[in-house]
């Protein structure tokens, strides 16, 4: 929460530079979890978490497969059942969702978990490339955008220094 109102904070602190001295700025803007997700070391941990993970998505897929199997069951033959028939499937469709749920949660999670440590893993390398960056591009200032915090309405594309991050995480390799 501090750091997005600090984030916020800075980008009110650019309307508040005179026109001439904002002209004289050299701004960045950085997506940090994009730059760190597409280095080839990203896209292979990306692969292998999906490799990894694939048996929970298969386990809910089958699940989805068997709800809708007794849905259509249950629509086909309605007219036909008796009250015990439609309540044993209806309570059947219940509980797999309930299954299905707690699946697609604990998929999520483990996602996450597995994302977020790889994603610190990377941030020392990271917050060196950029440091390097700055120095070397000699950038006043530098702006995080996420996608959980999209802050600008419109930044220039040659503002945006995800790519060069990306590139020299790359190199470091």
């Amino acid at each position: 929460m501090v750091r997005k109102l600090k984030l916020l904070f800075s980008s009110f602190l650019i309307f508040l530079v005179p026109g001439s001295a904002l002209a004289e700025l050299n701004v960045a803007l950085l997506d940090l979890e994009r730059a760190v997700f597409e280095t080839s070391r990203g896209e292979k941990f990306i692969g292998r978490l999906g490799d990894d993970l694939s048996p929970q998505r298969a386990e809910a897929e089958n699940l989805a497969k068997e709800i809708r199997k007794l849905q259509e069951e249950y629509r086909v033959n309605e007219a036909v059942m008796g009250q015990k028939q439609k309540l044993d499937i209806e309570r059947r469709i219940a509980d797999l969702t309930t299954d299905l749920q707690a699946i697609q949660q604990k998929f999520q999670r483990e996602r996450q978990l597995r994302m977020n440590d790889f994603a610190q893993d990377m941030l020392p390398r990271a917050r060196e490339v950029i440091d390097d960056l700055i120095e070397i591009e000699g950038y006043d200032m530098v702006m995080l955008r996420s996608a959980q915090a999209q802050i600008f309405y419109y930044v220039n594309p040659r503002h945006d220094i995800t790519r060069k991050v990306t590139e020299r995480l790359n190199d470091a390799e």
